[in-house]
């Protein structure tokens, strides 16, 4: 995903149009973002993450997919690996590695993801680069799988989740002619159980048909309120990661998928699949993040989180909906606001503004509703 030519000249011909651009405007801030990005990136990436993306640059070259799925795993869920690697067995499109990382592995951990392991046929094993990794939060999994990451995209599938066989196919066909930019796919949910069969503990079953609350196409200010995204309906252009050290934030203990995704999605855009290729599993009787974090937790990182949307000029895209409402949870009632954007292509959103949505909806305890 070079830089062509031809947009190499764009940019020589921009940065001379814009020779004496005032630093009061909107245009200035953006730009001066954007170089402050690619200039002063995160010292955690400059120290750990780039070494690690400069070491794998001749094993990048001669092993090049078009996706890099990361699976993170504790080898704690022996059942529900063995089926998410199934699925990734039977995919259509076969163009994809898999980096499973086991992270902080006790002894018997280990033993169960190397006895998985070989239990795969051999012709999908090649495609496997087990990473045992003993150190860090959930994030930093993420970040070493990232930047060690050989393929130009990046999704991340959880050691309990299921996808259909076209899922690396749908990423696939929504990449072309839109290269460098987010891939969305729609999510079905469905609530699960495990339970002991022949006197077997972890056996697994599904107790409920499928949900479709995330089976909608991206909606950038719906997003910004909360996250209606499930991870294993993205994959990301990796070169952000590489050459802009945009990195996942080891400093949050939740929802640290959602705070990257939104930080990339302003610079990179979003491209819809347009259907289901995966399904979320919500489980009932195991341990998951929202049992395992305190609510406070959780409402610290959003805060977090909203503060750096704040920070940030945000560029929305063209196809936005044209005419939009926010409505503010005020009271017992919903109070208006409404925000016409006729002619809203490509348009900022000022800090100033930002903020002072922020603080109303905030003071107003409630949420933001798009009608």
């Amino acid at each position: 995903m070079a830089i062509t030519a031809d947009a190499k000249k764009q940019l020589q011909k921009l940065a001379a149009s814009l020779d004496g651009l005032p630093g009061g405007t909107r245009l200035y801030d953006y730009l001066e973002w954007i170089d402050d990005q690619i200039s002063h990136p995160d010292p955690l990436f400059r120290k750990k993450y780039l070494p690690l993306i400069r070491k794998e640059k001749a094993a990048r070259e001669a092993d090049h997919p078009f996706l890099t799925v990361i699976t993170r795993t504790q080898g704690k869920r022996p059942e529900m690996l063995r089926e998410t690697l199934l699925c990734l067995s039977a995919q259509t499109d076969t163009d994809f590695e898999l980096l499973l990382i086991g992270h902080k592995l006790t002894d018997e951990g280990h033993e169960l993801v190397e006895q998985i392991l070989s239990e795969q046929p051999a012709s999908f094993r090649a495609q496997i680069r087990f990473i045992e990794l003993n150190e860090g939060k959930r994030a930093t999994p993420l970040n070493v799988g990232f930047a060690r990451a050989h393929g130009d995209y990046v999704a991340i599938l959880d050691d309990d989740d299921l996808v259909f066989d076209d899922w690396v196919e749908g990423f696939h066909k929504a990449a072309e002619g839109n290269e460098g930019s987010i891939l969305h796919a729609q999510v079905l949910t469905q609530t699960w159980r495990t339970f002991t069969a022949d006197e077997t503990p972890g056996a697994l079953i599904s107790v409920g048909s499928y949900g479709t609350e995330y089976c909608v196409d991206f909606e950038p200010i719906q997003q910004m309120e909360s996250n209606h995204c499930p991870l294993n309906g993205l994959a990301f252009p990796v070169f952000f990661f590489h050459k802009l050290g945009l990195i996942f934030d080891e400093t949050l203990t939740t929802t640290e998928d959602w705070d990257f995704f939104m930080r990339t999605s302003f610079l990179s855009g979003v491209t819809d699949v347009g259907h289901p290729t995966c399904i979320y599993r919500l489980w009932e009787n195991t341990d998951n993040s929202y049992v395992v974090h305190k609510r406070w937790e959780w409402q610290e990182n959003y805060d977090l989180i909203q503060d750096k949307y704040a920070a940030m000029p945000v560029l929305l895209p063209r196809d936005c909906e044209k005419n939009f409402r926010i409505y503010v949870n005020a009271q017992p009632e919903h109070k208006p606001v409404h925000i016409l954007a006729k002619e809203f292509v490509s348009h900022f959103v000022p800090k100033p503004i930002w903020n002072r949505m922020k603080k109303a909806y905030r003071a107003a305890g409630g949420k933001v509703f798009l009608g």
